[in-house]
């Protein structure tokens, strides 16, 4: 990996949390962070994953069940943080 690939990702991740930061109500800021520390956490998994997907059932194929796999997910823990905003 290159040093300005490197850069990139750290950078990419530095807004991440930012945004994380400023987006989520303080009580649950600390789940906002823990959903995304998992999330960053188990990429590699994720990626071997979809690497196997692909290679039987098509790239197409290998998102689409990829996304629908992560709404599974990620709707139930997004509905306990979403009720507990102020907004």
């Amino acid at each position: 990996m290159s040093a300005s690939t490197v850069g990139t990702v750290a950078g990419r991740f530095s807004v991440a949390e930012v945004f994380r930061e400023r987006s989520a109500p303080e009580r649950p800021r600390g789940g906002a962070m823990g959903i995304l520390s998992a999330c960053i956490g188990t990429q590699p998994l994720g990626t071997l994953a979809i690497g196997l997907l692909a290679s039987g059932l098509g790239m197409s194929a290998a998102f689409t069940v990829n996304a629908v796999a992560a709404l599974v997910v990620i709707v139930p823990l997004m509905i306990p943080l979403l009720r507990g905003r102020s907004d």
